[in-house]
């Protein structure tokens, strides 16, 4: 049989070219996967050093201010401070006062928003503990510098919260202070930034006045509900609280925070007795159906809608010389009005003043009372003491006709009115401003 020489040399040449394009194949893998982890490893790095946000197609870097540090870290404060710690005694045992309790962050990132929050919170150290420290501390008195802090990061968000302690007086008190920053452009976040993404101004206002509204139904419960001056002081506690609240978000100061999963949640305070102030915390959830703008139970009765162009109501129920103390105006929505009139009204039974009901349209309006200083000279002075009510009121005033004695505001979040209830000398009704709206007819029909 005869050899084909060529043929065997053509396989020969077709095996030896297979293993040399498997011995590149694997070099370029082997090649590849080097590349990749050194890739991997550089990005691990980095992500060690900066922060990386994404929004759609942009991305957007703000490096460390130290690349050895996190991106939020505890500072010390207190480096070339004196003293660190004193002692003082009390009730025969000696208590050791250290600034090591007072913890406070330090945003390690190089951008506006940081640094104005970094900024703060210097401030804060320098003309608060520090003068109050020293002054402690020189005196031998108590002062608690402890606070502590923690903070959530996502992609868009950083949220620091500080549990201060940081007082002179009250132990085993404590106030929450919150910082947030954009990640995404580098700017301070305060609570109007923060509902532009989450919600709108209307629904957020609606879900903190239900908050407050069930918190002091429950209070109220506590209290008797049947008593007047209970109640009376539970309506105004309320209505502070809610001052509070419209107080704090029209000036942009409402304090928040953003979880890692972005979730917003809010503090706010509740005014309690003795003047104490309870700070309490809810998480907004934008879904949450409120009934917002509640009217007022005398509004509902009067049959009006939310879209009636008045903010307060208004009736002149009488001299009282002419009223009966025993008189009923439970269909006002009064707790308990014999009580009112026999205290109030029979007291002033000879001065000829006038009574008039005012209530606010909304159930979480709030009314504020001013009352004048009668001089010997008939003049009428006033000063800056406003009397906090509820969202209605009976007012008993105008010893002199001439000469109103007694101012009213009326505030419904950033709605408000002020005037002076007193009558027209020709048709003896209340005269009225923009916003206020004369019910005296329909207010005697009641009765």
């Amino acid at each position: 049989m005869a050899f084909n020489f060529k043929k065997k040399k053509s396989n020969y040449f077709k095996i030896i070219f297979f293993l040399i394009l498997l011995i590149i194949l694997n070099t370029s893998c082997t090649n590849e996967e080097k590349k990749s982890e050194n890739i991997e490893k550089t990005d691990k790095n980095n992500k060690q050093n900066t922060i990386f946000t994404k929004e759609e197609n942009t991305k957007l870097i703000f490096e460390k201010i130290d690349k050895n540090k996190e991106i939020v870290y505890t500072k010390n404060f207190f480096e070339d401070f004196e003293p660190k710690f004193y002692s003082y005694t009390e009730n025969g045992n000696t208590n050791i006062i250290n600034l090591d309790d007072c913890k406070l962050p330090f945003i390690n990132l190089n951008c506006e928003g940081a640094e104005e929050i970094n900024n703060e919170i210097q401030k804060y150290i320098d003309e608060n503990v520090k003068v109050k420290f020293k002054d402690a501390a020189s005196n031998s008195w108590y002062f608690d510098p402890s606070s502590t802090y923690s903070y959530s990061i996502n992609d868009k968000f950083l949220s620091i919260v500080i549990e201060n302690k940081i007082n002179d007086k009250v132990k085993d008190y404590s106030t929450i202070i919150t910082f947030n920053l954009n990640l995404e452009t580098g700017k301070r976040m305060k609570i109007q930034d923060a509902l532009k993404i989450t919600s709108s101004k209307e629904h957020f206002l609606d879900i903190m006045e239900e908050k407050i509204n069930k918190f002091y139904d429950e209070y109220t419960d506590l209290k008797n509900k049947e008593n007047f001056y209970s109640n009376d002081l539970v309506s105004k506690l309320k209505s502070k609280s809610l001052l509070n609240l419209w107080e704090d978000y029209y000036a942009n100061k409402t304090s928040f925070y953003f979880d890692d999963a972005g979730q917003l949640s809010v503090l706010y305070k509740l005014c309690l007795e003795n003047g104490i102030k309870k700070q309490e915390k809810t998480t907004i959830n934008i879904n949450d159906e409120i009934d917002n703008l509640k009217l007022n139970p005398i509004s509902k009765k009067l049959d009006f809608s939310k879209n009636d162009n008045f903010l307060c109501g208004i009736a002149f129920l009488g001299q009282t010389k002419n009223t009966n103390q025993n008189i009923n105006l439970e269909e006002f929505n009064f707790f308990d009005s014999e009580t009112f009139f026999k205290n109030q009204i029979v007291e002033e039974y000879k001065t000829g003043k006038e009574i008039y009901y005012i209530f606010s349209k909304y159930e979480n309006g709030v009314i504020l009372l001013n009352s004048a200083k009668n001089e010997d000279d008939g003049n009428v002075v006033f000063d800056d003491n406003w009397n906090v009510q509820s969202s209605n009121t009976f007012v008993v005033c105008n010893q002199n006709e001439l000469k109103p004695d007694l101012k009213v505001k009326v505030i419904y979040r950033n709605e408000l009115i002020e005037f002076s209830p007193y009558l027209s000398l020709e048709k003896e009704k209340p005269i009225t401003v923009d916003g206020l709206k004369d019910f005296t007819d329909e207010i005697n029909e009641l009765r």
